[in-house]
């Protein structure tokens, strides 16, 4: 497998870092696959996947969203999209890299990988941009904002108001990830949510890219997110007949242990996509 990176310009001039990864030989490429990965992730997680897609003919694409990874620079900028509208920003960003990754590709295939908030962005990306693409997989999503969220929603306006866009939200970082976390007591450590291998959990720990801090206006775009995908106006502007593949583990706290995955397949359903199913996963978790 043959790894590059590199990056282009967002619209508010902020250089977004790629990663691109191509099979040892580029002419027996299959198709494309492009990852977007989820909050506190970055692509360079996605090496071990993008190994096994390498391997099978495919050449895969994934970039650092803003306050992430590369992009996001240093703990101090990690966890900010933007201080207005950092949500369609990220969205278009996606979208400037299937540009780049169609320009480089001619003529092949493309496959939206979204995992998490990935999966969110993924769903969003589908609405006006779900014809540039072959298939969507939707890994690890929810539905609508709960009742935790929406108190969030408050808090994090709260916190804007009185200290600025930037303002960190530790506060609210517990309340996302602390009852996630509640559900496989003892914790050995606060992300035991994300799987029970305990050595990938370890590396997540371990990772400088991880397990920072989200701005309030953060959680504000990642709930106005949240509200977007899930309404159904919005799920009609999806193409009907592209191809959904939704999958998730039966222990993932954030889909609600499968709960929310089966809603947004039927919800998919009634906005009249016509080839969609699932896979559920027996013990994994997020």
């Amino acid at each position: 497998m043959k790894t590059d990176i590199f990056s282009f310009k967002a619209d508010d001039g902020t250089d977004i870092f790629f990663y691109r990864w191509l099979p040892d030989y580029k002419n027996n490429i299959k198709a494309v696959v492009q990852i977007i990965h989820g909050m506190g992730d970055h692509a360079g997680r996605y090496k071990e996947f993008a190994q096994a897609l390498t391997e099978a003919g495919f050449a895969v694409y994934a970039n650092d969203h803003r306050g992430h990874g590369i992009t996001g620079g240093s703990p101090q900028t990690f966890g900010h999209l933007a201080d207005e509208g950092g949500w369609d920003l990220v969205v278009n960003e996606v979208f400037k890299l299937t540009e780049i990754l169609k320009q480089e590709n001619p003529l092949k295939d493309i496959f939206i990988y979204g995992h998490s908030m990935g999966s969110f962005l993924a769903r969003d990306y589908s609405f006006t941009h779900g014809k540039e693409i072959r298939g969507l997989i939707i890994s690890g999503t929810k539905t609508s904002p709960g009742f935790i969220e929406n108190i969030g929603t408050l808090i994090a306006k709260m916190q804007i108001r009185k200290n600025g866009p930037k303002v960190k939200s530790p506060l609210l970082l517990s309340i996302t990830f602390g009852k996630y976390n509640k559900h496989f007591k003892p914790n050995r450590t606060p992300s035991d949510w994300i799987s029970a291998d305990m050595q990938k959990v370890n590396e997540l720990i371990a990772d400088p890219y991880c397990n920072g801090q989200f701005s309030a206006t953060f959680f504000l775009d990642l709930a106005k997110g949240l509200i977007k995908i899930n309404k159904m106006e919005n799920m009609k502007n999806t193409p009907r007949h592209l191809p959904i593949y939704l999958l998730a583990g039966t222990k993932d706290p954030v889909c609600n242990f499968t709960k929310d995955v089966l809603i947004v397949y039927d919800d998919y359903k009634k906005a009249g996509i016509k080839d969609i199913s699932f896979k559920f996963y027996e013990g994994a978790r997020h």
